[in-house]
């Protein structure tokens, strides 16, 4: 996992100002960025993912529309870029923003297994459901915050780990947020 990106390090009355400045920077330009701000054939937002593409070695035409552009947007705003072509130009003289649209495209995933194992492990150990029979009503455990899966192959590998052959004599569920 890639470590967390800082776009500025500001003392909380600088964060003040920043807001403050975004703020009359947009009222003084008359602009409001939203999705309606880059178009889905915009000749600049190809030319941003084929450049991408190129630098990273990854295709990210494929992502999400509405991803691509809230992340797009989110840089232009970061560096007070009015229009798409005004980015696509910064975009190709700074290398470094390659990489931090890069990183902002891509999905941070949790490491479950920092999740202190040992503590969830003792949790189910103890669990009343683990110790009874098997029964016909389903043991559902809750995986919040998933992002790619990877927690709940984490549980399931636990819990085999921990019941052994048992496991296949109960319904257990592992049960993801949408």
């Amino acid at each position: 996992m890639q470590p967390a990106r800082v776009d500025l390090i500001l003392s909380p009355p600088e964060i003040a100002k920043e807001f403050e400045r975004l703020g009359e920077h947009f009222k003084s330009t008359n602009t409001h960025l939203t999705f309606d701000a880059i178009k889905d054939d915009d000749e600049d937002l190809f030319r941003i993912l084929a450049l991408l593409k190129k630098e990273t070695k990854i295709d990210f035409s494929h992502y999400k529309t509405t991803t691509i552009k809230r992340r797009i947007l989110r840089r232009m705003l970061l560096h007070k870029k009015d229009t798409l072509s005004d980015y696509f130009k910064y975009f190709k003289k700074d290398s470094s923003e390659i990489g931090l649209l890069q990183n902002d495209f891509l999905i941070n995933v949790t490491s479950f297994s920092e999740i202190k194992p040992l503590k969830i492990t003792s949790k189910i150990k103890y669990c009343p459901q683990f110790k009874s029979k098997p029964s016909l009503e389903p043991i559902r455990i809750w995986i919040p915050a998933c992002s790619s899966g990877e927690e709940a192959y984490s549980m399931a590998i636990l819990l085999h780990e921990l019941l052994g052959t048992r496991i296949n004599k109960m319904n257990i569920q592992l049960l993801l947020p949408i």
